[in-house]
């Protein structure tokens, strides 16, 4: 369905639109000589052909205006399923209307059904709508993605990967489970988005397109760290994450292939006799081997950020299972000249959380990887780290 024939289909996105051209947004105005009834419409249309004069009178402003009004402890109508299906299309067929505006939308989308009761505690007429609003969710964020310019993939994925992972970090359960399975959509547009528009059409592309575009996006390190704690677990939300795992390991080896740095070579060649060449890992491997299988496509921002994610999710007060966290920390205990590169950066880390470490098995793997650190760290760094002063009741071996 096109634009047009959306909006007339829906009266609150023609309302919405309508808004927008009432405001004065564009830079023409609505044809005067429109009959009767067909002008809203009219303007609809127009209104997304035009430049926005001012960011008030945008529709972008106007739907997200309706949408935080709208409350979020139940869904009684359709009206989030529409707004989603909405900017969906705005994607698909006008991607400038949004520009700027994705984060936000969609961060009060993401709110309007990450907090809503589990599935299980909605009345039955209330299911129905809650899976047709996911749904309409994942299309708005398959419209966000195969809809960004190449020249700006890393910073939009960057803003729309940082708004899932604080959904993923909340201490409720049925909000993080939510979260880490839109991540797992996520990921999947990308790895389609990578395919089809940059890996295979690199020769239609126009003149003032990059021809060597390089995956960096900076979130990228702190989003595997949880994924890899996530997949610890046996449930709805690890199998996510383990998907998730499997869907990044293809977006980084293919967005990076002709890219690689020198160290990342040296540990990718590891790898290449290895029986299945598609994934260095499985459904039933560990946290450490999955990470391990990363080893080698990662640059070093990235792996210092797996290990301080690790490192957070030793304190008492963590969402995340210590067992995950025990298990990432051994790939750096196998091999810490890779992993353990930026010694201060991860003492710092280790500093400030010791206050909120109090469990036996979190100090033994504190006391490994320390005694690791000790043999990758020049002698005055070691002589910082006798300085330590461990919490009452401890010391280091």
């Amino acid at each position: 369905m096109n634009l047009h024939g959306f909006c007339s289909k829906h009266k609150l996105v023609e309302n919405i639109m309508v808004r927008g051209c009432a405001a004065g947004w564009g830079r023409g105005k609505a044809p005067r000589h429109q009959p009767p009834g067909r002008r809203g419409l009219g303007q609809c249309w127009l209104c997304c052909c035009w430049v926005p004069a001012a960011p008030r009178s945008h529709p972008a402003c106007a739907l997200q205006a309706l949408l935080e009004k709208e409350p979020m402890d139940s869904l009684r109508t359709e009206f989030w399923q529409i707004a989603m299906e909405t900017v969906a299309l705005l994607s698909n067929t006008v991607p400038t209307a949004l520009h700027g505006k994705r984060e936000s939308l969609l961060n009060v989308c993401c709110k309007s059904v990450f907090f809503l009761p589990p599935e299980s505690d909605m009345p039955e007429t209330e299911r129905a709508l809650y899976a047709k609003t996911m749904d309409a969710l994942d299309t708005m964020l398959e419209g966000f993605v195969l809809s960004c310019p190449i020249t700006s993939f890393n910073t939009e994925m960057q803003n729309m990967l940082k708004v899932m992972l604080d959904f993923a970090g909340s201490k409720n359960s049925t909000v993080r489970e939510r979260a880490v399975r839109r991540i797992e959509r996520l990921i999947t547009f990308i790895r389609w988005y990578l395919v089809t528009k940059i890996l295979e059409n690199f020769e239609i592309y126009s003149e003032d397109e990059p021809k060597d575009f390089n995956l960096c996006i900076p979130i990228l390190g702190k989003l595997l760290g949880h994924l890899l704690l996530f997949s610890s677990g046996d449930d709805s939300m690890g199998h996510a994450a383990l998907k998730s795992l499997f869907h990044m390991y293809t977006v980084i080896t293919e967005g990076r292939e002709c890219r690689l740095r020198e160290d990342m070579e040296k540990y990718a060649k590891r790898h290449q006799n290895l029986e299945d060449t598609t994934f260095p890992f499985s459904i039933t491997s560990t946290p450490c081997e999955i990470a391990k299988g990363f080893e080698g496509h990662l640059f070093p921002a990235e792996r210092l950020d797996i290990i301080l994610t690790a490192l957070e999710a030793l304190q008492d007060s963590s969402i995340h299972d210590k067992q995950g966290a025990f298990s990432v920390l051994d790939a750096a205990l196998e091999d810490a000249g890779y992993w353990l590169t930026d010694v201060p950066t991860i003492m710092e880390c280790i500093r400030k959380n010791l206050g909120s470490i109090h469990t036996a098995s979190a100090w033994q793997c504190l006391d490994s990887l320390l005694l690791q650190l000790t043999n990758v760290m020049p002698r005055s760094e070691v002589k910082n780290l006798l300085q330590f002063s461990p919490p009452r009741g401890r010391s280091w071996p």
